[in-house]
């Protein structure tokens, strides 16, 4: 997040916020069986997304074109997890508490 948001525009492959976040949204919405999940890869791109989304610029900028995507994940997170996976469970509700926190600071669209 934090070479994101100190790289000049011109250098950034995307700066749309469904491209730039599409692989931690495949990572954390994995099947709770995988290998991969088994390493941690679910738990570490909730992470980095409730990471961008805490940060006051990236979260601002990014939250209102995802906050629908992110809570959805967010929820089935909470319900695909199973009885013993208490670590996922605690960073799905990080990173919806970061979605909804950025969502709060986020300036709103609308201009009086």
């Amino acid at each position: 997040a934090l070479a994101h948001r100190l790289s000049p525009p011109h250098a950034l492959p995307s700066t749309n916020p469904h491209v730039l976040l599409a692989p931690y949204f495949q990572s954390a919405s994995g099947n709770p069986r995988s290998a991969k999940s088994a390493g941690g890869a679910r738990v570490a791109a909730l992470d980095v997304m409730a990471c961008i989304f805490d940060d006051e610029i990236l979260g601002a900028k990014y939250i209102r074109p995802l906050l629908p995507e992110v809570i959805t994940l967010c929820h089935n997170g909470l319900k695909s997890s199973g009885a013993t996976d208490v670590v996922h469970r605690l960073h799905s509700v990080r990173c919806a508490l970061s979605a909804m926190m950025a969502w709060r600071d986020a300036p709103s669209p609308i201009v009086m």
